[in-house]
């Protein structure tokens, strides 16, 4: 599995780094740490050339740190790390670069240095969330990632599409052995709260469909690919599926929120309005956006 590491020196991007530490595999994983300097092309004179290989001076001290520092955190590991630098907008650079060579899963810090392009453009994790043709995982940071002994609290956002199915299927892939706890959520809308007049012909139909709903949860429940002889699993009606999702992660004190890609239409874009972008934006803990290759095949709706 190959694994972008994308880093700029900042807190979080350690806290992603830590993370990326306890991060349970069987298959040997390649890591890439990236990490990108852009010069403001707009200030450009004649007069400037000083200044800009000062920039570059300071960005090749800055890859030389994050690289030190990434080695001393893997210290004693079997991991094998490829350090690269790019000149770009980092969000841009990071997108490109993973598509380019094929990465599956894009990790990386919340937020990053520049206060200033998160106000302009949204902060560089959103913007390749949104448009990274593989899986992100978003980390923020939680203090009992600091632990030696972690015991990883997943809540897995379950609405029986192709996609959140591609996400339990790429989730399969990893070793989390039998101490991870998990919980299977599905929300849906309550249609009630917005057609009260229509519940005598609804609930049939309905009942009937969290029936099928509940079977569902149950065969994906047992067919997760840990030791859990009480798997947990959760089904509520919601006026907003988004909300009630992040909602819940943080009641049981979730460390990830792992949902499917719901889509990356022109209007995701601009509006950021499915449920996995309302996550991304909203939980406090890390966000693991799923984009496996049977996911990118599917029709954008």
């Amino acid at each position: 599995m190959k694994v972008l590491l994308a880093s700029d020196g900042s807190e979080q991007a350690e806290m992603a780094t830590r993370f990326l530490l306890r991060f349970p595999h069987v298959e040997q994983l390649e890591i890439a740490v990236l990490s990108c300097y852009s010069v403001p092309t707009f200030y450009l004179n004649e007069a400037s050339g000083d200044w800009i290989g000062e920039l570059r001076d300071l960005a090749d001290t800055q890859a030389t740190q994050i690289r030190n520092q990434t080695e001393k955190l893997f210290s004693g590991s079997k991991l094998k790390f490829e350090f690269v630098r790019q000149e770009g907008q980092s969000g841009d650079e990071i997108v490109e670069y993973a598509k380019k060579n094929g990465f599956d899963l894009v990790v990386l810090g919340a937020t990053g240095h520049s206060m200033l392009s998160r106000i302009l453009l949204g902060s560089v994790s959103d913007f390749v969330a949104t448009h990274a043709h593989c899986s992100v995982l978003i980390v923020r940071s939680k203090e009992h990632t600091e632990q030696k002994q972690w015991i990883p609290n997943v809540t897995i956002a379950y609405d029986g599409s192709p996609h959140s199915k591609a996400a339990i299927d790429e989730f399969s892939r990893f070793n989390w052995g039998a101490k991870i706890e998990v919980h299977l959520v599905h929300a849906e809308h309550n249609l009630y709260a917005y057609r009260e007049r229509l519940k005598p012909a609804l609930q049939s139909r309905d009942s009937l469909e969290k029936e099928n709903m509940l079977d569902q949860l149950r065969r994906v429940a047992r067919q997760l690919p840990f030791a859990d002889p009480d798997p947990k699993f959760h089904l509520f009606e919601t006026d907003h599926i988004g909300q009630s999702i992040v909602d819940f992660a943080s009641r049981a004190n979730s460390d990830v929120i792992l949902l499917g890609d719901t889509g990356v239409s022109a209007i995701d874009r601009m509006m950021l309005g499915s449920v996995s972008h309302f996550v991304l934006r909203h939980a406090p803990m890390s966000v693991w956006i799923a984009r496996s290759k049977v996911a990118q095949q599917l029709p954008i709706s």
